[in-house]
């Protein structure tokens, strides 16, 4: 079945943003000029990339919807009940995902729209739309299509809003002395209540990556780049965008333990120190460290490194250089003065073989990729590669630009593909997992400890990562009891160690790694 679409959106740079690419809404090939007054507003508000990527998606599915009511109903279709038909296109599905079972236009609609729940309705769809509602109200007299009005929270709503802020909220004291109002709307989506026992089962532990399968996930890797990259993921932490954020400046050593030291920051609002051309050195934020030195005045106009911004504040979610950031919590509450120190926005490597071994691939790297170029073994010229990110495309047509997501990902699909593991949910994200896992079950680290070395702000978070095999929980409740009905420090000597439970779960390394 061929779907149809009624909008476009072309990224452009304007006289307005010269510096970064924007993007421009069409409907049926003409510019939607409310649709992108608004969506102009919001980027001078500093909307973020994601939340954009909703927005023009809600409004431009919206748009397919009133074309399709518009073939099926004719041009005079009620327009009071569009998002009220537009929701249950969403709830339902369209064309062959309809889930209705009489007839219906939803099954005839081209759309190709696959049921969506409730929550995802209202958070990515409903929640845009009002907002632009508002807007053509507000701004350009049109009538609302979702009318709204300020009402009190009844006393048990109020209840429901202390309760679920109680786990986070600093200023949790203040909360009877604020207003407690909502805006109603005539329309919204009534999300459906999950029972906690189904919410458990929603809420299941995310597949964790198989530990005795790391260091063989390594070594399947091409090149030392992506050895060293997939080491930051599995045996650092990070998510699956934070490497692309590393300068090569935050590489800042090897420690004592001839461990690669790797620095972590704010890819936009963190400092950093630089000397400029006149020799002084400047502490800034890295957003303005990038305005100020990687303009690439030198480079065509439509060059993708001209006017270089960080890469969370690209947009275009579709363009390579966009890469996300959650943010990171440097938590030194956690450690003690001397575990913490400056360490604490660093990577932490889970053993010292993998941080040892990370400094011998990241040397590798440079001398491979970095200090001359593969293909002609000649010297790269100074400013060389014209960015500041510590990884980059090695081959030969795209050599130099910045390192992206789909590059990665293609790398660790060709990698589970030999070792027989495509197909079977693991992600980068599994990766983070497997570290927490490590963490928790072979190495014992505390849980308030590992909440810094992942860079939570809030435990609740760390508790999802904090894995332990079934066995270590089997072992500690044997040991429990052996203690309980015996003297506190009167272990059977029938009963194995803890490290031989978990024995089948530590890092066997090569003897590449070990030299």
């Amino acid at each position: 079945m061929d779907f149809f679409s009624f909008y476009s959106i072309k990224w452009v740079r304007t006289t307005e943003y010269p510096k970064f690419d924007i993007p421009i809404m069409f409907f049926d090939g003409e510019p939607a000029i409310g649709v992108n007054q608004w969506i102009s507003g919001m980027i001078k508000q500093g909307i973020t990339p994601s939340s954009l990527e909703e927005a023009m998606r809600a409004i431009g599915h919206l748009y397919n919807f009133h074309k399709v009511l518009t073939i099926h109903e004719g041009d005079d279709y009620d327009t009071n009940r569009l998002i009220e038909k537009f929701l249950d296109a969403k709830m339902f599905g369209t064309d062959q995902f309809c889930t209705l079972t009489s007839d219906s236009y939803l099954k005839l609609a081209f759309l190709g729209w696959k049921p969506v729940k409730a929550k995802s309705i209202k958070t990515t769809y409903l929640r845009h739309i009002n907002d632009f509602d508002k807007f053509q109200s507000a701004f350009h007299g049109a009538d609302r299509l979702n009318p709204s009005e300020t009402v009190f929270l009844s006393s048990y709503e109020k209840y429901l809003a202390f309760k679920q802020r109680s786990g986070w909220d600093a200023l949790l004291h203040l909360f009877p002395a604020q207003e407690h109002e909502k805006e109603e709307f005539s329309i919204s989506v009534r999300e459906d209540r999950v029972h906690k026992r189904a919410k458990r089962l929603q809420d299941r532990i995310n597949k964790c990556f198989p530990a005795d399968r790391f260091i063989e996930l390594i070594e399947t890797l091409g090149n030392p780049r992506d050895k060293l990259v997939f080491l930051m993921y599995g045996g650092g932490s990070l998510r699956r965008s934070e490497p692309l954020h590393t300068f090569f400046d935050d590489v800042i050593g090897i420690d004592n333990n001839h461990m690669l030291r790797v620095r972590l920051d704010d890819p936009t609002y963190g400092e950093i120190s630089w000397k400029d051309s006149d020799g002084n050195i400047r502490k800034t934020t890295r957003k303005e460290y990038m305005e100020e030195n990687y303009a690439n005045e030198q480079l065509p106009p439509n060059h993708p490194l001209r006017h270089l911004q960080t890469r969370d504040q690209v947009l275009n979610r579709n363009d390579g250089l966009h890469s996300g950031f959650k943010g990171m919590t440097f938590l030194e509450a956690s450690f003690t003065p001397s575990e913490a120190s400056s360490r604490d926005g660093e990577v932490f490597w889970c053993s010292p073989e993998i941080g040892r071994y990370a400094a011998k691939v990241f040397e590798e790297y440079m001398n491979t990729y970095i200090y001359r170029n593969p293909s002609t073994g000649k010297a790269n010229p100074n400013g060389w590669p014209w960015h500041p990110w510590l990884f980059i495309k090695i081959t030969d047509d795209e050599y130099g630009l910045p390192l992206t997501i789909s590059a990665i990902n293609a790398s660790l699909k060709r990698s589970l593909a030999k070792m027989g593991l495509a197909g079977k949910g693991y992600g980068l994200h599994s990766l983070r997992h497997l570290f927490g896992f490590y963490c928790a079950t072979v190495l014992k680290i505390d849980i308030t400890k590992l909440q810094g070395m992942l860079h939570h702000s809030q435990i609740s978070s760390t508790q999802i990562y904090y894995h332990l095999s079934d066995a270590t929980v089997r072992h500690e409740l044997l040991l429990a009891h052996h203690k309980h009905i015996g003297e506190p420090s009167d272990v059977p000597l029938d009963l194995p160690a803890v490290a031989d439970f978990d024995q089948h779960f530590k890092y066997q390394y090569p003897n590449n790694w070990l030299r």
